[in-house]
């Protein structure tokens, strides 16, 4: 049995291990995730201080 299952999906192992499509989306998403920490970072950072300068044109006004 385990021979038959290696016969079966070995090939297709090789096959997705040489294909190089997926290369790039991997490369994309970790792109992603890279824009998505630095924009919670300054969100984080000057959430407070952009709150702080609206409040204050506001008052202003």
């Amino acid at each position: 049995m385990l021979t038959t299952l290696t016969a079966i999906y070995a090939p297709r192992l090789f096959a997705l291990m040489k294909d190089r499509k997926g290369i790039s989306a991997v490369e994309y998403a970790v792109l992603a995730v890279g824009i998505v920490a630095v924009v919670a970072g300054a969100a984080a950072t000057l959430g407070g201080k952009v709150g702080t300068v609206f409040g204050q044109v506001s008052a202003g006004l």
